[in-house]
């Protein structure tokens, strides 16, 4: 059994369908693991497609590109704030349209600019069990000084 040293069976790769399915999917979110999954293949087989099929990876990085442009506005609309409009209805019964601003999270806008300029923008955390060599050496010598001092009082008294 096996396949005696040759590539394999036929691909499964089908030029008519697999971009555009692949491009849709990727748009929905879809990792290359959700997308072997769904094409009945392995996630090796996935890459090898991006290799042999260039259409294949183009669709990839479009589907991909345009979900990542969709959560880049909206984690910017988070950081910055938005309107939202709804309908409410009065106690006359009356319909009427509000706009509501929705604060941002500049919490979030920190992280965001953190990753982007993290030389500007990173977050520094001071670790307060991590002491420098002076401060060692110095509680070193403090130590040595309470057991010396120990020892000449107990010498004292006898």
């Amino acid at each position: 059994m096996g396949n005696k040293g040759g590539r394999g069976g036929p691909s499964k790769y089908d030029q008519n369908y697999h971009p555009d399915a692949a491009q849709k999917l990727c748009a929905m979110g879809f990792t290359d693991a959700q997308l072997a999954e769904f094409f009945k293949v392995n996630e090796a087989t996935i890459n090898r497609w991006k290799v042999d099929h260039v259409e294949f990876m183009q669709a990839l990085a479009v589907g991909k590109e345009e979900t990542d442009a969709l959560v880049e506005r909206s984690v910017l609309k988070g950081i910055t704030g938005y309107y939202v409009e709804n309908e409410e209805i009065n106690a006359k019964g009356d319909i009427k349209r509000v706009k509501k601003w929705i604060s941002g999270n500049p919490g979030v806008g920190m992280r965001w600019l953190s990753c982007r300029k993290p030389e500007i923008y990173r977050e520094k955390r001071e670790d307060s069990h991590v002491l420098s060599a002076d401060e060692e050496f110095a509680k070193a010598l403090y130590a040595m000084n309470v057991r010396v001092e120990g020892k000449r009082r107990s010498r004292q008294k006898n």
